[in-house]
């Protein structure tokens, strides 16, 4: 789910939460929480490269597995390093100009983009061993 204003993924957890109430067993659907990840597509991405010094775009699907894969490296890169790089997923099936735009061949792909030039790309499920050197390279 994205929120419409500031571009951001609600990652809703795939659980329940269950708690007892008056002796019975209860549950409801989990708290919903902000991801640091932005949703991109046509009309974002430029003010957000514009805005941003480091931004890193992840090139997905949603029926890509090692996609999937990556979402949770990505919230922690995110997380780590908020206050330096703006982590970025542009879905191909629904922005397919913008992977035509970044030569965009295989998915997951993630490009770090320093001051509106692509700096750094990776193709494939990366660890976070490699995402940490590619950011510290352009950094430095």
């Amino acid at each position: 789910m994205v929120d419409q204003q500031s571009h951001k993924i609600l990652y809703i957890p795939p659980y329940f939460v269950y708690y007892y109430q008056h002796n019975r067993l209860c549950f409801k659907l989990a708290a919903v929480m902000e991801s640091p990840i932005l949703s991109l597509d046509e009309s974002t991405i430029d003010d957000v490269l514009n805005k941003n010094p480091l931004v890193l775009l992840d090139f997905w699907a949603p029926w890509c597995g090692p996609c999937k894969q990556l979402n949770p490296l990505l919230e922690e890169l995110a997380t780590k390093h908020q206050q330096s790089v703006t982590v970025g997923k542009v879905n191909v099936d629904v922005s397919p100009s913008l992977a035509k735009k970044y030569s965009v061949r295989g998915i997951p792909t993630l490009i770090l983009v320093h001051n509106g030039t692509v700096a750094a790309t990776h193709v494939g499920l990366p660890s976070m061993e490699q995402l940490e050197s590619m950011i510290s390279e352009v950094k430095a």
